[in-house]
């Protein structure tokens, strides 16, 4: 099935279960109360299709951000423009985070790159320049 095909389960448990998850694990970050209204409406969004979901939290990342996307329609397997297919692995071995103050962090060791959510609760505006420092750390790679 092409994934602009897979559809949303229309009953909101999961979404109500997506934000307790949330708030439990970052309500008391320094930052969370400033961005949850945002976050909340991301999550609560109508809409039937997966891909135009996660399409339109992309997009609300990427204005807050100031990062253009330059999307395209259909697959290309070479682009003229930057390719960051490639630089943005979840599962990459890259160790060099750097560490910032994250919710549990008077009890354990900083955890590198666990989400967006995690750098703008915890960050709040300075999220942007943090994201800065570790693009450039990647450009070098």
């Amino acid at each position: 099935m092409p994934i602009q095909e897979v559809r949303i389960a229309s009953d909101n448990a999961w979404r109500n279960q997506h934000k307790q998850s949330i708030q439990s694990a970052y309500g008391n970050a320094a930052y969370f109360e400033f961005y949850w209204d945002d976050i909340s409406a991301l999550i609560d969004q109508e809409t039937n299709h997966l891909f135009e979901y996660n399409r339109s939290i992309l997009h609300y990342f990427s204005k807050m951000f100031q990062i253009d996307l330059d999307e395209t329609k259909s697959y290309e397997k070479q682009t003229e423009e930057a390719d960051w297919r490639q630089r943005i692995i979840p599962k990459s071995t890259f160790s060099e985070w750097p560490s910032y103050d994250q919710v549990f962090s008077d009890r354990h060791p900083f955890v590198q790159n666990l989400s967006i959510l995690d750098a703008l609760f915890c960050l709040g505006p300075a999220c942007s320049i943090y994201l800065n420092q570790v693009s450039k750390i990647l450009e070098e790679l």
